[in-house]
């Protein structure tokens, strides 16, 4: 339904749809249904004002791509066109059986800080870990549009040659 819908658009499954009063459907579209009207009367919700945040959490919270964005103000919800690179590691089990938890805790960590600052100088956010078998992978959109080659080729050189688990 995502990858159907455009901008301003809410399309819904069929069986969503099937869930609705009538007069809230619109036209068919793909596979789905779009949204023409909210069901019942709006909910309005008081705006309070943003609470004071210490820089020093922000820092600890957000990438620093994304933080930009926030203390500049944000704005509305955005749709932007982004790359997604993956960097999937293994190796884990192998280490932990052979070096112990310390070690492969600290390997993990150094592999962490080493893609947070990769795709920092690269000024994309790393924003999701998946744990997998035997390691786990990282993911990185790019703050801002760029080739996924050059996004690609700027964080493996700046994570090669660590004492990490393997990395590809």
């Amino acid at each position: 339904m995502e990858t159907e819908a455009t901008a301003g658009e809410i399309l819904l499954s069929p069986e969503a749809a099937r869930e609705l009063p009538a007069g809230c459907l619109g036209t068919k579209k793909g596979p789905g249904v779009l949204l023409a009207a909210m069901p019942g009367e709006p909910v309005v919700v008081a705006r309070t004002p943003r609470p004071a945040i210490d820089a020093g959490a922000l820092a600890r919270c957000l990438p620093a791509a994304i933080r930009a964005h926030v203390v500049t103000g944000g704005g509305s919800s955005e749709h932007r066109p982004v790359t997604v690179a993956f960097l999937r590691y293994e190796g884990t089990d192998e280490m932990l059986a052979s070096r112990g938890p310390q070690a492969t805790a600290d390997a993990l960590h150094q592999l962490v800080t080493a893609v947070e600052a990769a795709v920092e100088a690269q000024d994309v956010a790393l924003l999701a870990t998946d744990l997998d078998a035997n390691g786990g992978k990282r993911s990185s959109p790019p703050a801002r549009r760029r080739s996924p080659a050059t996004t690609r080729s700027g964080c493996s050189s700046r994570c090669a040659g660590s004492s990490t688990p393997t990395c590809r």
